[in-house]
């Protein structure tokens, strides 16, 4: 069941941003409840704007590490907070060398629509929205990139472009030749 409070929120307020984790939980505020290992009665005081008590950071990780939907809720906010977007990534089976083939074209593609969309000199409105989809198309493939990489360099990849032999064990001929960045 969703988490419904009667009370107003004002939109983008800490007691919203909570009311939104919660509500981004399957199994409502009593699984919520388990994680932070506090009442019921407590949990949604967190959310209740008349309530002084809030929902500390080290909290809302715990709610976030459980449930990748609430992760999501508190990305789009901080994103906010700092002026930008949060673009969640798709999961993907692909390695970062297939992610950065896919960015390439993506962005080919891109170059493509704005070239025709100039043709006249300028973007209509039609025209716009053809170049905002093939953009959101690239960031969406950069973004893969940049989390798969990311995701290897925590060593929770095989071994990958970017992966490092072991101190004791001598570069083969393909990965001395290879550039790294």
């Amino acid at each position: 069941m969703a988490f419904r409070p009667y009370k107003p929120r004002d939109y983008g307020t800490t007691k919203d941003v909570v009311t939104r984790l919660f509500d981004a939980v399957h199994g409502g505020i009593k699984r919520i409840a388990f994680w932070l290992r506090r009442s019921p009665t407590q949990t949604q005081a967190y959310s209740d704007p008349a309530c002084p008590d809030e929902l500390t950071l080290d909290q809302a990780r715990r709610i976030a590490d459980a449930a990748p939907a609430a992760a999501v809720v508190l990305a789009e906010d901080f994103a906010a907070a700092a002026g930008g977007v949060f673009l969640p990534c798709a999961t993907t089976t692909c390695r970062f060398e297939g992610l950065v083939a896919r960015s390439a074209k993506e962005w080919g593609e891109f170059v493509s629509t704005v070239v025709d969309a100039l043709a006249d000199g300028r973007i209509d409105a039609g025209e716009r929205r053809a170049v905002l989809a093939e953009l959101d198309q690239v960031l969406h493939a950069l973004a893969a990139a940049r989390a798969e990489l990311a995701h290897e360099g925590r060593g929770n990849a095989g071994a990958g472009v970017l992966a490092t032999p072991p101190a004791d064990v001598a570069p083969s001929a393909s990965t001395r030749n290879r550039r790294r960045t």
